[in-house]
């Protein structure tokens, strides 16, 4: 089933995809097996050991990964900037992310999951390392693989819009920025700050840089329901998320009912115990299941998390279809009608409806006191 025509939305949803469901049909990229097709996924770099074909995986399907640079810094791999090339053109992806280092620190050294910013020079060296390798990786490609210069892209890093622009400066310096269409086919976004005007600052930022130059983004890790709206907004072009999985591992179900005004896109169906004794929702995977059924057996219990997630994956591609088909000169007015935003997003869309009307650097200076200081992170997408 086929529930919109995504090959013509300006920003597309990659959804992180679990490979381990029993049910074929929630492998969501088998357009032969899928409760409902859809051709995008994101997998960890580490999954595949050959080419995407031999796991069931065709040419039409969107396949994106890390670079790996993440799991090095916390110990899951020891992949380096030409393992790294290597192994993503090995199974196929249609995206190539330059190895990066994040700029971040464990909070805690027994954790893997909360990181803090490092201090700004340190982030600064950091940028330049990382655009040393991303350059190295270039020439690579030029030699062994010319026509995925196309594919590559850059990773930017910084939790500050002076960061963002020293990335920029760095760039200018090393190849000339007029010339980065040469070295890499677009960009992509580290922007996983909690904090709403900074995220916003990532996007717009993103968008005057090269959206309007007419180079892809990609936003890093940033796909929940509230940032979409941001997301989808600022014509970024591709952005991932895992939130669909949380589906499984909490229970946690996005709003069947789409954009309904009257609470939010996420509640939990584990919090009170299973609130239904019949069928109550008709979205194509939940219509091929019955989880009175599922819970009634041990053993069975344990796929109702499976089904949650195939029906939340599903209503995120419908949110981001609804987003993508809205005017922007009506968005914000609209999407306040129809979804209860809380006041930060709002506020948000309004810094992003400045950047429109009077530039993006006038905005951010109206704007940037607004942006919380506090540095901390959640990093657990893989």
């Amino acid at each position: 089933m086929k529930i919109s025509d995504y090959t013509n939305l300006k920003s597309k949803y990659i959804p992180v995809a679990n490979l381990s469901c029993e049910d074929k049909g929630l492998e969501f990229w088998n357009e032969e097996t899928a409760y409902f097709y859809y051709p995008y996924k994101l997998v960890n770099l580490m999954q595949f050991k050959s080419h995407k074909s031999n796991y069931g995986i065709d040419d039409n399907c969107f396949l994106l990964c890390d670079s790996g640079g993440f799991q090095v810094i916390t110990g899951k791999c020891d992949y380096d900037w030409e393992s790294s090339i290597k192994q993503q053109l090995l199974i196929g992806a249609t995206r190539l992310f330059a190895f990066d280092t994040p700029p971040i620190t464990k909070k805690h050294d027994a954790s893997n999951a909360l990181f803090v910013d490092m201090a700004h020079e340190k982030t600064k060296e950091i940028i330049k390392m990382n655009i040393d390798i991303a350059l190295k990786q270039s020439n690579y490609l030029k030699q062994n693989a010319p026509d995925r210069i196309k594919d590559f892209f850059y990773i930017m890093h910084g939790g500050s819009k002076e960061l963002l622009d020293y990335n920029l400066e760095v760039l200018d310096e090393k190849i000339g920025i007029e010339n980065y269409s040469k070295y890499f086919g677009g960009v992509c976004y580290g922007a996983k700050s909690p904090e709403r005007i900074m995220f916003t600052t990532n996007l717009l930022h993103a968008r005057e840089h090269f959206i309007k130059k007419g180079l892809p983004v990609h936003i890093l890790g940033a796909g929940a329901p509230y940032k979409m709206v941001l997301l989808v907004r600022c014509e970024m072009t591709t952005f991932d998320s895992g939130t669909a999985l949380s589906g499984q591992t909490y229970w946690a179900w996005i709003n069947h009912m789409g954009t309904a005004k009257s609470g939010g896109l996420v509640g939990s169906l584990n919090t009170h115990g299973w609130p239904f004794d019949g069928q109550f929702c008709d979205c194509p995977v939940c219509r091929n299941v019955d989880y009175n059924k599922l819970l009634s057996n041990e053993e069975t219990r344990k796929s109702v998390g499976e089904y949650i997630m195939g029906h939340n994956l599903y209503q995120m591609v419908r949110m981001t279809t609804f987003l993508n088909g809205l005017k922007k000169d009506k968005y914000t007015e609209v999407i306040q009608e129809f979804v209860s935003l809380p006041n930060d997003v709002i506020q948000a869309l309004e810094y992003i409806d400045l950047a429109d009307k009077e530039g993006f650097e006038v905005a951010y200076s109206k704007y940037k006191h607004f942006i919380k200081k506090d540095k901390s992170r959640q990093e657990s997408l893989f």
